[in-house]
């Protein structure tokens, strides 16, 4: 079975979450100096982000199954290019907050929808194609950083590179017009009530959403301190950076052989888990 040719426009939404990602985390520390923000504000703008990222799934996870893929992506790419241009010429604390966490509402709502739209178009191969829209991911988080060091580095700033991330996701946008509007899968219309609360019932799901907000809260946490730690500790930006891009090649070593070896995955998961405890 050939690959899907729309595979190339989702594998490239989800390089620019990954630059997205890296992004913010890049330019956090100049963000609160020229705005003169307190630890406790700046912190308040991360915590906005994933306030958005947990919201996004929550309001328009089984809006997708009813309506489609499409007019979701559609819309939450709509959202995020206005959110970025907005956070890029704020002024005040209050708008970029709340472009912020309108930021983290579309990132959440693309990359669930961008991964469900290939688990639809690629049935058979949909678990390796994830794991690879993952590893695309990663790699826009490995350039997130080199790219905000060099636009921080003009008179542009972070403002200019959040404006960046804006034009790039239109560009992006006038791409996911042209995918078909329907799936080979047919969209679900109608759905007994919120289906995913259901499934909270089960103790497998309830243990896996358990993980998920570990390795989230301890990947948030580093990701983030990082540059920060670098910056006010050993006085050098740069290699805050780099720190950010070695932890995302990480991660992007880990997507490429879940993919490359889906059937060893038990074996994967517990050589991550000995590799994190060692680190």
């Amino acid at each position: 079975m050939k690959p899907d040719p729309n595979n190339r426009v989702c594998f490239g939404i989800m390089v620019m979450l990954g630059v997205h990602l890296a992004t913010l985390q890049s330019i956090l520390e100049r963000m609160s100096a020229d705005l003169g923000l307190s630890l406790t504000a700046s912190g308040a703008l991360v915590s906005m982000n994933f306030i958005g990222i947990i919201a996004g799934p929550l309001l328009a996870g089984e809006t997708g199954d009813r309506f489609g893929r499409k007019p979701i992506i559609l819309l939450a790419a709509s959202i995020y290019i206005v959110a970025i241009v907005t956070a890029a010429l704020s002024r005040a604390y209050s708008l970029l907050a709340a472009s912020i966490l309108a930021c983290g509402f579309a990132y959440s709502v693309l990359e669930s929808g961008v991964t469900g739209l290939i688990s639809d178009r690629n049935p058979g191969r949909d678990a390796a194609l994830i794991q690879y829209s993952q590893a695309y991911l990663s790699a826009g988080a490995v350039a997130g950083p080199a790219l905000a060091l060099a636009v921080l580095a003009t008179p542009l700033s972070w403002r200019g590179m959040l404006g960046l991330m804006g034009v790039l996701f239109a560009a992006l946008l006038l791409r996911v017009r042209h995918i078909p509007s329907e799936a080979p899968r047919t969209a679900v219309r109608r759905l007994p009530g919120a289906a995913s609360l259901a499934l909270l019932r089960e103790r497998v799901y309830r243990t896996l959403c358990l993980s998920l907000l570990m390795y989230v809260g301890v990947e948030a946490a580093a990701s983030y301190w990082m540059d920060t730690y670098f910056l006010r500790v050993l006085v050098e930006p740069s290699l805050g950076k780099i720190a950010l891009m070695l932890f995302w090649g990480g991660t992007l070593t880990g997507r490429l052989a879940g993919g490359r070896w889906p059937q060893h995955s038990g074996r994967l998961l517990a050589g991550g888990l000995a590799l994190s405890a060692l680190s």
